[in-house]
């Protein structure tokens, strides 16, 4: 999901400075991005989502779990492009990924999707 350049207004740019292990939280509805790294040391970060169990996952259930007590147009829980994955849950227990194999196979077997509208 992108928003073009020209949708975005120049003058309400805010720069925030993240010190070494510093968190930024930003909700799902906050345009972010990051600017060009103008230094000469790596920049590194990470980009964690939280997405509640109790929607659909866009990989098969290992648990057997289904969606099927969810509205048909209920959104999956993560962004389609990328392969999402349960890494805590009472709900879905067998549906958590507790090693870096079963982690790789999910990536590796994904098929990329289209976006849903998970914000009209």
């Amino acid at each position: 999901m992108e928003i073009p350049e020209r949708h975005l207004p120049l003058n309400d740019i805010v720069t925030v400075p993240v010190s070494l292990g510093g968190v930024l939280l930003l909700t799902n509805r906050t345009p972010h991005c990051s600017g060009d790294n103008v230094t000469d040391v790596i920049r590194w970060s990470v980009d964690i989502r939280y997405q509640s169990a109790d929607l659909p996952t866009n990989y098969d259930s290992p648990s057997g779990w289904t969606n099927e007590e969810l509205p048909n147009d209920a959104p999956i829980a993560c962004y389609p492009p990328e392969a999402d994955f349960l890494v805590k849950s009472r709900r879905r227990p067998g549906d958590v990924v507790r090693t870096p194999e079963t982690f790789s196979r999910i990536r590796q077997r994904h098929v990329e999707s289209p976006a849903t509208v998970r914000w009209a």
